[in-house]
């Protein structure tokens, strides 16, 4: 797949919004961007850089980190866990 199929993905979590800019889709099917929040939340980082790539072409996404939606989204998966699991 190249990466303008990649991109051209109706559901996608990447978006093209044109002129080389890109949105990372906060409820993608993918999960891209909960794991980039998931991640600086547990090296405790502010950005990241997201690389997509072929072997011929890539594009780099600079991501912030959303406190807000990192904390509501651990919540979340705590009361499932927590709540389900609990002997």
């Amino acid at each position: 797949m190249s990466l303008a199929e990649f991109l051209g993905r109706p559901n996608g979590d990447i978006r093209s919004l044109g002129d080389g800019q890109y949105l990372i889709h906060p409820k993608g099917k993918d999960g891209y961007f909960l794991q980039t929040q998931l991640t600086m939340m547990c090296l405790g980082l502010q950005s990241c850089k997201l690389v997509i790539w072929t072997p011929r072409e890539d594009i780099e996404l600079d991501i912030p980190f959303d406190k807000n939606y990192t904390d509501a989204q651990v919540q979340q998966l705590q009361n499932i866990y927590f709540f389900t699991h609990a002997t």
